[in-house]
């Protein structure tokens, strides 16, 4: 970096607010490579700050702090959504009172290791359990049933139930703040591994969600809301 303090020397007696913003300048771009390795994760961070604070001033040790910065590492994953998850209405399957409630991590970044290899094969489209239990808040959804079959695409979000008393693996499916019904339990364990292994476990993660079925003719030709979740996106 001496190079640049050699070709910009200037007199800032006269202007001592010029020379802090100029100071300022420098010192944010001295430190580029410590502010990336921040910003992305790094496992070396610590390490790329001393590389970056002692021998920045080589230029060498600075490209080297910054390519260092810039590299791949150690559960390194890359952001896929960013969910604003507040409240969700469900009945509880006991009864059939409405309750609600909030979700702890009102705003959580969901990743994909680009690197990761699974040994059972993706989940892609897959459909959810119990929505048999959930069929008012379908129709809050999708709208009262007629003799027309529903088919209509929204935004699921899943969330990971740890204080279920039924099942300590649940993942909940919701569609505009309504509980729809739930992950099966093979699939919604390896949902949890997925966030467990991307440093997540109690993430919330979105996906698209097909409604289907639905329609009501009469009490002999009717049939129920069923929803698939396509969570190819994710590589579970």
């Amino acid at each position: 970096m001496n190079f640049l303090l050699a070709n910009n020397r200037m007199n800032y007696e006269d202007n001592p607010a010029m020379a802090l913003f100029v100071a300022c300048v420098y010192i944010g771009f001295y430190f580029i490579p410590t502010i990336i390795a921040a910003y992305r994760g790094h496992t070396n961070g610590i390490p790329i700050f001393l590389v970056n604070l002692f021998l920045g001033l080589t230029f060498l040790g600075w490209i080297v702090a910054l390519v260092w910065a810039c590299s791949d590492f150690a559960g390194y994953t890359k952001p896929l959504a960013l969910l604003p998850v507040t409240e969700v209405s469900f009945r509880n399957e006991n009864n059939n009172h409405n309750q609600s409630i909030v979700n702890a991590n009102p705003s959580i970044v969901v990743n994909v290791d680009s690197k990761n290899k699974k040994k059972n094969k993706p989940l892609k489209k897959i459909k959810i359990e119990k929505e048999y239990n959930y069929q008012t808040e379908f129709e809050l959804i999708c709208g009262k049933r007629n003799q027309y079959k529903c088919n209509i695409e929204k935004e699921a979000i899943l969330l990971i139930e740890n204080n279920n008393p039924n099942d300590k693996t649940s993942v909940m499916v919701t569609v505009d703040c309504y509980c729809i019904g739930y992950l099966n339990k093979k699939h919604a364990i390896r949902l949890r591994k997925f966030l467990l292994k991307n440093g997540n476990p109690n993430a919330s993660i979105s996906c698209k969600c097909q409604i289907t079925g639905g329609w009501y003719t009469n009490e002999k030709d009717n049939g129920i809301f069923e929803a698939t979740l396509d969570l190819t996106p994710y590589k579970i």
